[in-house]
């Protein structure tokens, strides 16, 4: 959020990918900031299209990551206000995998042109690669 605001950035976007072993599930996590522009209409018209953009984002992923089973999204607005970054809205949304139509497909497309999305693979990236441990598993161990 501070690079967002920082850098005067239309948007901001960060996808990552949790694996679970048991169940096996794949999960996507896709976060995007969306600050209003003032002069691009109605705040209800912003949070209509941040809606819009937000469910586009969360198919995309699905599309370039077949084997997720959930993808989840969270889109922000943000703003600075006596220095600090604050937020007046979010939205929120978990959903599986859609049904890809052809017309489904052509829709996806569509959005992604009408947000200006870039190609994911066109993008830098980070990868981290480690284990967590889950804090919560109960050991079978006594003390």
């Amino acid at each position: 959020m501070e690079r967002c605001v920082s850098e005067d950035m239309a948007r901001f976007v960060r996808r990552t990918f949790v694996t679970r072993r048991f169940p096996m599930q794949r999960i996507g996590y896709l976060f995007l900031i969306l600050p209003q522009d003032k002069g691009a209409g109605t705040y209800d018209e912003y949070r209509a299209y941040r809606g819009s953009m937000l469910q586009t984002y969360c198919h995309s992923l699905f599309r370039e990551q077949p084997k997720l089973d959930t993808v989840v999204g969270m889109a922000f607005d943000i703003y600075l206000k006596d220095g600090e970054i604050r937020t007046r809205s979010e939205d929120v949304m978990a959903m599986a995998p859609p049904d890809w139509t052809p017309e489904e497909i052509e829709f996806l497309e569509t959005n992604r042109t009408l947000f200006e999305m870039q190609d994911p693979r066109d993008l830098a990236g980070t990868k981290m690669r480690h284990l967590i441990r889950n804090p919560f598993r109960a050991s079978l161990r006594s003390p």
